[in-house]
C-alpha cells in the first residue's frame, strides 16, 4: 500500500458535542500541528433519546462542528472521505453503529479507535466464569436487545467484511476490553498514550504545585439519577433522586462530624444543578474544577467515576459509596473499589467505619491500577493529542 500524508482529521462522536469535548478531543492542539480538523456529531442518529431531556440545547457550536440528522447523509459523507483524511472514531461498535463502520470500510480512509481511560470490567484477579455470568444475569436479566448486542460483539468483524482500525489509542495494559474491529497481529498499530484525564492531571499539578492540602473531602459526583447515558442505555431504575441524595447527605454529615472535614461536591460535567433543587443541602458544588479539588483534598469519595483517575494519580485515599439498591443495579462500584484495595461502604447501613483504614491510600494497589488502566511506563509524558499528531505527521 502506498504511504500517504494526513492533511485532515475528522472526529466522529456519538454523544452531543460540548465545550468540554472541544478541549478534551484536542481540536485546538491538532490545528496547531497543521491539520484541518472537523467534528462530525452523529448523536441525533445514534442516541436520539438523549435529546428528550433538552441535551440538544447544550451542543457547543463551533466552526469545526457538523451535526448530522440523517443517516443517509452521514453515510455518504463518510464514504466520500479520501486517503489524506484520517478518522478518529470516538464512538462505540455495535449493531446500532454498525453502519458507521460499513461506511468507513467503503471509504478510502484509515481510522483509529479509542481504548484509553477504560474502567475495569472485572476486579483484580477475576476471570469471566460460568458463576460470574450467572450472577450477572440475576442482576441484569438479558433483554432481546442485549442478547443481540452481546452476540454481535463476539462475532469477528472480518466476517462482515469490516476494515480494521489503523490505530488503537491505548491507555493502560488492560485497556483492550471492548470489541472493536482491530487486527493487532497484522494491521492495527497500538499507540501507547494514556487516559485523557492524565493531561488534566499534569495541568493541575503545574498550576497548583505550591498549594497545600485543605481540610476538605471531595465527592466525585456522577449525576447518577439523571445522567443522559442512562437514558440511552435504557437504565431507568438505577436509583431515584428522592432516595439517592438523602443517603449521600446523611453520609456527608457523618464525614464532617467524625473527620472534621468540609465535604465539597465536584459536580459532574454533564450535571445541571444550577437549575435544580439544592440536592446537597447547601454544600459547595463546583463544576469544571475536579482535578484541582482532588489535588488539594485530604479524602475523596465516589462510586465508579472515571474521575477517580485523579485520586489515583494524586495518591488520595478513596471511600467508595454504595447502597443496597446500588449494589444490585450498579455492581461496577465493588469491582473498582477492589482495585483500590477497598470494599464499598453502604450508605444505608449504620456500620462501624475504620477511619484509619479508609483514609489511607494503598500505594501498591494504586500503582497496579495506574499501570492497568491509566498509563504505562513506556508512554511519553506528552499531551494525549500531541502523541497522536506526532504519529499522524509521519506516513501511514
Amino acid at each position: 500500500m502506498k504511504k500517504i500524508m494526513i492533511k485532515r482529521i475528522v472526529h466522529i462522536v456519538e454523544s452531543p458535542f460540548s465545550l468540554r469535548d472541544y478541549k478534551r478531543f484536542g481540536v485546538k492542539l491538532l490545528k496547531q500541528n497543521g491539520f484541518q480538523v472537523e467534528v462530525w456529531d452523529l448523536s441525533r442518529i445514534l442516541r436520539p433519546k438523549v435529546y428528550s431531556d433538552g441535551t440538544c440545547s447544550k451542543i457547543y457550536e463551533c466552526n469545526e462542528l457538523t451535526v448530522f440528522c440523517e443517516k443517509k447523509e452521514a453515510f455518504r459523507r463518510i464514504v466520500e472521505l479520501g486517503v489524506s483524511d484520517f478518522v478518529i472514531n470516538l464512538g462505540s461498535y455495535g449493531i446500532n453503529s454498525f453502519w458507521v463502520y460499513k461506511a468507513l470500510t467503503r471509504a478510502r480512509v484509515q481510522y483509529a479507535v479509542q481504548m484509553s481511560g477504560m474502567l475495569p470490567l472485572l476486579g483484580p484477579g477475576e476471570t469471566i466464569s460460568a458463576t460470574y455470568w450467572k450472577k450477572l444475569k440475576k442482576i441484569f436479566p438479558p433483554s432481546l436487545k442485549h442478547i443481540r448486542n452481546v452476540f454481535f460483539s463476539r462475532m469477528p468483524s472480518k466476517w462482515f467484511g469490516i476494515k480494521p482500525a489503523k490505530f488503537i489509542l491505548a491507555g493502560g495494559e488492560k485497556c483492550f476490553v471492548y470489541h472493536y474491529p482491530v487486527d493487532r497481529k497484522k494491521f492495527t498499530e497500538t499507540l501507547w498514550i494514556h487516559a485523557m484525564d492524565y493531561d488534566l492531571y499534569l495541568e493541575a499539578e503545574r498550576r497548583s504545585f505550591s498549594e497545600k492540602e485543605e481540610n476538605i473531602a471531595v465527592f466525585l459526583d456522577e449525576y447518577l439519577p439523571f445522567h443522559p447515558d442512562r437514558l440511552y442505555d435504557g437504565v431507568q431504575d438505577l436509583i431515584g433522586p428522592e432516595e439517592y441524595y438523602p443517603l449521600l447527605n446523611r453520609f456527608f454529615c457523618r464525614v464532617e462530624k467524625e473527620l472534621n472535614l468540609e465535604v465539597v461536591i465536584a459536580a459532574s460535567p454533564r450535571s445541571d444543578y444550577e437549575n435544580a433543587p439544592s440536592y446537597f443541602n447547601g454544600r459547595r458544588c463546583i463544576k469544571g474544577k475536579t482535578p484541582e479539588l482532588v489535588r488539594k483534598s485530604r479524602l475523596v469519595m465516589g462510586h465508579d467515576s472515571s474521575s477517580l483517575t485523579f485520586a489515583n494519580l494524586f495518591q488520595k485515599p478513596v471511600i467508595f459509596l454504595t447502597s443496597k439498591r446500588l449494589s444490585r443495579t450498579h455492581p461496577p462500584i465493588k469491582r473498582l473499589a477492589n482495585w483500590f484495595g477497598k470494599e464499598p461502604i453502604f450508605m444505608d447501613e449504620e456500620s462501624v467505619i475504620d477511619w484509619d483504614f479508609e483514609t489511607t491510600a494503598n500505594k501498591g494497589r494504586y500503582r497496579e491500577y495506574r499501570q492497568a488502566f491509566i498509563k504505562t511506563d513506556v508512554s511519553p509524558e506528552e499531551p494525549f493529542w500531541q502523541i497522536v499528531a506526532g504519529r499522524l505527521k509521519k506516513e501511514i
